[in-house]
């Protein structure tokens, strides 16, 4: 009866009273800060919009709760200290799991896809009512760290993050996926020649990965059931034989942004090196990037010999790496959401590498004050 009562508000409407506090009636996510604040989870029932949960503590309550909430499909499961994690009587579609403990997972039969981050135990096992066959499963990898998870009749694998990933090691875990995607950091792969052993294979997706070559790649007759080929950011010389080799063979062929020895040796540690061939930025102002990411790479790893100074000297440099933006962005815009996370998250790499503790909050506090785009 609360689940109804809500849902008729929701439909006149009104706002919700959620433990104590005046909400919006379309609140469809809840996470720490709101689960926090509730001690009975029927408290939950008032929110009728509600289809995402994101929870980084164990909380008993939660499993029952999403065992009877339907339209609750989204789970977001972080570092909750549980070496089981049991769904099979949820109604999840969408899992994300970023918790080093967890040893066993539990698919529910409507499961679609399953995203694992963060560390992972060596033990871990994802156990499905179909062993995988219609899941979509994909691994953001830290330090190409990739346990057997079982799930034998898998369909669909994305692996993020690679920097040395052998695939002899990962084609025959999963011999029927229909897709498979590949992204480097970038990255190299090994035994490329592993994955004419997917006859089902229907999609191949490679982006930012070398160390192979034209002879170690599988042929057309090798992959009878492939439609889709995409290659983005591979070895030059590979990319052009392929293209001639699979032309007029598939369905979707894009090859693009083949790059040389040269480049790479240049731009195997530039975060901004997928601008490089992006049809919405020009050569010139990607060059003028490069630049200014390499010029406030050079100063703050300068700033870093002196730590006593070091905190205010890196709250120069990144309101001059922020100036620097604004004025490329002045002329003619093209910093956009993608673009603005790109040029953050490249300066954020320069303080990964700076083995100084370095007071984030405040720093990006200045480059939000600062930037114009």
């Amino acid at each position: 009866m609360a689940y109804k009562h809500a849902l008729d508000e929701w439909k006149n409407n009104k706002s919700l009273i959620f433990a104590g506090e005046e909400i919006r009636r379309g609140l469809c996510c809840v996470n720490d800060a709101r689960l926090d604040v509730i001690n009975d989870y029927a408290e939950l029932d008032k929110l009728p919009g509600l289809s995402r949960v994101e929870t980084t503590r164990y909380r008993p309550q939660l499993i029952p709760f999403l065992e009877r909430r339907w339209l609750v499909q989204e789970l977001s499961w972080g570092h909750c200290g549980q070496k089981t994690l049991d769904l099979k009587n949820t109604h999840i579609e969408h899992l994300e799991v970023n918790d080093p403990d967890v040893e066993e997972i539990y698919l529910p039969q409507g499961i679609r896809d399953v995203t694992l981050k963060g560390s992972l135990s060596p033990d871990l096992r994802i156990y499905s009512h179909d062993d995988g066959y219609s899941l979509a499963l994909e691994i953001e990898l830290q330090d190409d760290h990739l346990p057997n998870v079982g799930l034998p009749k898998l369909m669909k694998l994305v692996l993020k993050n690679i920097k040395d990933l052998d695939l002899s090691t990962i084609i025959p875990r999963h011999p029927n996926l229909i897709l498979l995607e590949l992204e480097g950091h970038p990255g190299v792969i090994h035994n490329v020649s592993y994955i004419k052993q997917l006859k089902e294979l229907e999609t191949l997706l490679m982006f930012d990965l070398f160390g192979f070559s034209f002879d170690d790649f599988p042929l057309p007759s090798d992959l009878p059931n492939l439609e889709w080929l995409w290659l983005q950011s591979v070895p030059a010389d590979a990319g052009k034989a392929i293209k001639r080799l699979y032309k007029d063979k598939i369905q979707d062929l894009v090859v693009s942004k083949l790059r040389s020895n040269e480049w790479l040796q240049e731009n195997m540690n530039n975060p901004l090196r997928h601008w490089d061939g992006n049809e919405f930025i020009p050569k010139s102002k990607y060059n003028k990037a490069v630049a200014l990411w390499k010029e406030a790479r050079h100063k703050t790893f300068e700033a870093a010999k002196e730590p006593n100074t070091f905190s205010d000297s890196i709250l120069s440099i990144a309101s001059d790496y922020i100036e620097g933006f604004n004025k490329l962005d002045r002329r003619s815009a093209f910093i956009e959401t993608e673009e603005r996370e790109d040029i953050i998250n490249a300066f954020e790499s320069i303080l990964d590498d700076v083995d100084l503790i370095i007071d984030r909050e405040s720093l990006q506090k200045v480059m939000e004050e600062k930037r114009t785009w």
